[in-house]
């Protein structure tokens, strides 16, 4: 998330990126943080817009439109680069960013492949490339990193 955010950094013109994620949940925060660290180590000025689809998980990741209309008021905010982590809420997102010769950023697989209609407008996709884990080794490793949290100081837009 934090190289989506440089990528981000980069390409907005305006300084605003917009980040539109499906559902309100605490590893979230963390990857918002990251993204927008991401932005700022390249471009001190940017900003991040954020915006949730919904507090209902069986309809937050499943709503293309409502992703779309969330989309559409960062473009209406200036916002020239929508990322969204979102499930096939994002698809309405990365339409709204084509509608308007935007820049979109993808998640979980290369969008490129998976949403090919939306291939003008994506500059990348934040893909989860992890392998899976031996049961036993997933116990332990889960033991050891309870202890893990964000840095003192670090705070989403």
């Amino acid at each position: 998330v934090y190289l989506a955010g440089i990528a981000a950094g980069k390409a907005t013109e305006t300084d605003k990126l917009g980040y539109i994620y499906a559902f309100p949940i605490p590893q979230t925060l963390a990857n918002i943080n990251a993204f927008q660290l991401g932005a700022q180590s390249v471009n001190p000025d940017a900003t991040v817009l954020v915006e949730y689809v919904s507090e209902d998980i069986s309809n937050a990741f499943n709503d293309p439109d409502t992703g779309r209309q969330l989309a559409d008021q960062m473009v209406g905010a200036e916002a020239d680069v929508l990322f969204q982590v979102a499930g096939g809420s994002g698809v309405g997102v990365l339409a709204a960013a084509c509608d308007n010769d935007l820049y979109a950023i993808g998640v979980d697989v290369d969008q490129f492949f998976s949403a090919p209609d939306y291939q003008d407008c994506l500059v990348t996709s934040a893909e989860k490339k992890i392998p899976p884990i031996p049961r036993k080794q997933a116990t332990s490793t889960r033991r050891k990193s309870s202890a893990c949290g964000l840095a003192s100081g670090i705070t989403s837009q």
